[in-house]
This record gives C-alpha cells, structure tokens and sequence, in this order.
C-alpha cells in the first residue's frame, strides 16, 4: 500500500505496509543513479537501483528482513562510489535535528520531538522559508524543502552551505554535517529506525508543495544579508574579507579528492590547539560526509604525520 498525501496535510503515525515511492520520488531527481544503503553488524553498504519501483522494492524487502535501510539524497554520475564529487542532481535541501536528552545537554540537538518542531517553525518563519516537508526518523526529526526541478550537485551545494549558515547564525540546532552533503543517506519514509530495543517506524509528519529552486535560493540569500552570515553568496564565488590561511585551508583549499586531502594531511600535525584541529574535521565533513570520517581518525590519531 503506498499513502498518497496532499499539500499541508498532517499524518497520524500509523502502520505502513511498504516503503512510502510519492515520498521518495518528490524529493529525489529521476535522473541519474539512485542509490540506496543497507546497515548490517555495523557495516553500511551502497545499492545502486534502476528507478524508483526498484528502489522502494528493495527497501521495503530489506526493512522487512529486520535492516536498518537508507536512500541517499542525490543521483549520481556513475554507480561506482557514492561519495559528494560522484554526485550528479538533488532535488531538495534538507535539515536532521537530533533529540534526546544527551542530545540537549551537548547542546547538538533537541531533548523531544515537540521541542525540535517548535524551533524548526520558528526557523522557517524567521528566514521566511516555506513550510517544509517534516519526517519523524524515529530518533529526530527531517525537514525537506523539495524542488520542482532537480540541480546540479554544485548549485545545490551553494545553496545548501547557505542554508548551513542561517542555521548557526539562527542558532536552529541542526545537525552541521548533514546539511551540506550531497553523500548524504536518510531514512526513508515506511522504514524502521532500528537503533532502539523496540524498532521505530519512520513517518511522514508534513507534506509540502515542491518549489522553484530559484526561489529558495533567493530567500537563503536574502536572509543572510538579513542575519549577516558569512560566506553563503548564491551566485560566484565567495569572497570574504582576506583572512590569514587557516589549518582547515590547508586541507582543502580547492576542492580536492579524498586522496588529494590525504597528501595534505600528512604534511599537518594533528597535535595542534583544539580551535585549529576541529575545523580540519568539520571541512573533512563538509566536503566528504560519512566517506572521510576513516580518514579524519587516521590523521587525529597520528597515523598520517608517523609516515611523514
């Protein structure tokens, strides 16, 4: 049974029988790989699949054989990686708020549900972004903004890095590795969260009407001028005030590969002030996504500057 929902309607958790294909197919592009991920005995592996009926085929089949199930949030070029410089088209941004107690006290997150919608409303409502798409993932809450027309991975990055902005400057307590990744992977709506003793259904809270892409470009742009966050032009590049070349600019300051960054880690000690080493991570994060968290660790640990 796939539940067919209307623009502003608010769903009732409820038992779904299957994978939830209108929710995947508003807020994915149909053109390109779709990909999929499985987490088995702490191993994630990618899925490429041919369309959308494969793909909440296979989710659903998966999901029902007691696996944590995944879709990524782009296509890609090819179906031999699913890291973000693979990535092809995405058809929507999107937030992941985490909840839980320990969650609030680190300050990373919400500590319910009901307080993470709350602040997520009152986001939107300030940078005058329309309602999103809001999804229950069990532990946290999804928002989506979908798209009429799928972008480009470059053009989306831009937006979404601006998006990323707005929330540290709106002190929305989203989580800062999830915005801006194009590798990203989420749960899909009719799937089961199973990090918890009894699984938690994934549901669809909100729908929403797709939009111009253009158009909430234009409103990320128009409320960083608003709030005054730093580095989240739409159009160009950025082009800040001349800053000293920081240890993070080291890392990647073109965009590298994942091993182009990896040559440049091994000239950095990772011994070095906290205010210096976590922003090497947060770049690694914010250019690579779960890919260059093994290399991330490499290098803290020292495994990198030992071979210096």
């Amino acid at each position: 049974m796939t539940i067919r929902h209307g623009p502003n309607c608010i769903e009732q958790e409820r038992e779904l029988s299957d994978i939830d294909s209108n929710f995947l197919e508003k807020i994915l592009p149909n053109d390109g790989v779709l990909q999929i991920a499985k987490l088995n005995n702490g191993r994630l592996r990618n899925i490429p699949v041919s369309g959308f009926k494969e793909m909440a085929s296979e989710l659903a089949t998966l999901d029902r054989d007691q696996t944590d199930v995944y879709h990524a949030c782009a296509t890609f070029n090819n179906k031999n990686s699913r890291e973000a410089q693979n990535a092809k088209l995405l058809k929507a941004l999107f937030l992941d708020l985490d909840c839980g107690e320990d969650k609030a006290e680190s300050k990373q997150g919400y500590a319910t549900k009901s307080d993470a919608l709350r602040a997520l409303k009152a986001f939107h409502k300030s940078v005058a972004l329309p309602s999103p798409m809001i999804v229950d993932s069990g532990g946290g809450i999804h928002a989506y903004w979908p798209f009429k027309v799928a972008v480009p991975a470059a053009d989306w990055k831009n937006a979404a890095k601006g998006l990323k902005a707005l929330c540290k400057s709106c002190g929305l307590l989203a989580d800062p590795v999830v915005t801006a990744d194009a590798a990203r992977i989420l749960r899909p709506v009719g799937s089961h969260n199973r990090k918890y003793d009894y699984p938690r259904r994934v549901v669809l809270l909100r729908d929403a009407e797709c939009e111009d892409f253009t158009r909430i470009r234009a409103i990320i742009d128009n409320a960083a001028t608003r709030f005054g966050t730093v580095s989240v032009r739409m159009n160009g590049p950025v082009k800040d005030v001349e800053q000293p070349v920081s240890l993070a600019e080291q890392v990647n300051p073109n965009s590298y590969s994942l091993g182009g960054v990896e040559e440049a880690l091994r000239r950095i000690n990772p011994e070095c002030p906290y205010s210096e080493w976590m922003p090497v991570g947060m770049t690694i994060a914010d250019a690579f996504g779960e890919n260059g968290r093994d290399l991330f660790l490499r290098w803290s640990r020292g495994d990198l500057w030992e071979t210096h």
